[in-house]
């Protein structure tokens, strides 16, 4: 082995953005390049969708926070998500028209992996892949999808076994590292969750190292793999979703229009250039994007409207390129619990857009509350009745559910 030169490396890392200012604020520009950074999370939190958005991403020139590169992408589970993957493409194309080629998908290559051994038997061709530069952009990023589903039925719980999973984490991490070092490569992997076994749940408890539990699904979890994965990785971010209740009442009130919504967030659990930070996420149509915290967002930015009898508030927000979005909550209609009006979303306004700058007209005081407006939202809506309601506070919940 030889030792690399540390005054050859760059000060600064490159960075690749994750497809939205907010979260690429909370991780100091992005994911760092020449380093592995993992997503923790339970199934249907995002891992798949943050993981398919940066293989996009990493497309933009580096003005716009990309790399001006193609991705890799290794699945462990099946199947892979083509059509997730070309839903957020078309999204992708049409708001960077000019930046990228006419079909993303086609700078995202794709090789399913089944074991552990594989994946370090294919270390070799893959940095002979890189090398090649018969891609039409140089791989700068890795996505490994899941590294937990390798490790998942091979090896049981006895400490012969879990000496040779060890190896295997240190082999493949070490790999990782090397590529990403020589070819300044964003490294991402993703990693699953288990039910946190503390010291009082019995001499039955898997003991998985010196990090307390998490929260996620009214659950305490923790990482997979442990702590001798924990220490094969530079970064680690944790994803998590809970139900919470949209609007304010009593169980009864529940029935009568208000409803339980996922909320999403992404927290830093440890990375060695960035402090412990958090931020709230949606998943949509058009991808994932973060959202300001309830702490930021005081309850007089906030408007319900009330239409036949029910409420709608508009409950999320968040800035992509200039452009306020604002999610609005699901409802029970005629039809059952329905999206209305939220971007990204289905069914409800369908003109999403105008709505959404009649809102934020509204919010900015730039639009009185008379009789031409109610006309306006009314046209828009394909309402046959419409009342404003009075300014209130909302909760942050999310939009239009894709899980991964």
């Amino acid at each position: 082995m030889t030792p690399e030169n540390l005054l050859t490396r760059p000060l600064i890392a490159d960075k690749l953005t994750l497809g939205c200012p907010l979260l690429d604020r909370c991780l100091g520009g992005g994911v760092p390049c020449c380093s592995i950074t993992e997503l923790v999370a339970e199934s249907s939190c995002g891992k798949t969708q943050f993981c398919l958005q940066l293989a996009l991403s990493a497309q933009l020139p580096p003005s716009h926070g990309g790399l001006s590169a193609s991705s890799l992408y290794l699945h462990t589970e099946f199947p892979f998500p083509f059509r997730r993957l070309h839903q957020l493409s078309q999204a992708f194309q049409s708001s960077h028209a000019n930046l990228v080629a006419i079909n993303p998908c086609e700078d995202v290559y794709v090789h399913a992996v089944h074991d552990a051994h594989q994946m370090l038997d294919i270390m070799p061709k893959i940095e002979s892949f890189i090398e090649s530069e018969k891609t039409r952009l140089p791989v700068r990023l890795i996505v490994i999808d899941s590294i937990a589903a390798l490790f998942r039925t091979e090896f049981n719980n006895t400490p012969l076994d879990l000496k040779r999973r060890s190896s295997l984490f240190f082999k493949i991490a070490g790999k990782l590292k090397s590529l990403a070092n020589r070819f300044r490569l964003a490294v991402v992997v993703t990693n699953q969750v288990v039910d946190f076994m503390g010291a009082s749940d019995g001499v039955n408890g898997v003991k998985v190292g010196n990090f307390g539990s998490l929260d996620s699904s009214g659950r305490r979890v923790c990482p997979a793999l442990g702590l001798a994965w924990a220490n094969c990785v530079n970064s680690r971010l944790f994803l998590s979703r809970n139900e919470v209740v949209v609007g304010e009442g009593n169980s009864n009130e529940l029935e009568d229009g208000f409803c339980r919504q996922t909320k999403r967030r992404l927290d830093i659990l440890f990375a060695p250039h960035l402090p412990q930070a958090s931020c709230e996420f949606v998943i949509t149509r058009q991808g994932v994007f973060g959202v300001e915290s309830e702490d930021f967002l005081k309850h007089d930015h906030w408007v319900t409207l009330y239409t036949h009898g029910k409420m709608f508030p508009l409950i999320g927000f968040t800035r992509r390129e200039g452009l306020d979005i604002y999610y609005v909550a699901y409802v029970d209609g005629s039809k059952g619990r329905r999206p209305v009006g939220c971007s990204g979303g289905n069914g409800g306004c369908h003109m999403e857009i105008q709505m959404i700058h009649i809102a934020e007209k509204m919010m900015r005081g730039k639009m009185a509350l008379d009789g031409k407006f109610e006309a306006e939202v009314k046209l828009i809506l394909g309402l046959g009745s419409l009342q404003l309601g009075e300014i209130c506070g909302a909760v942050l919940v999310s939009g239009h559910d894709h899980a991964d």
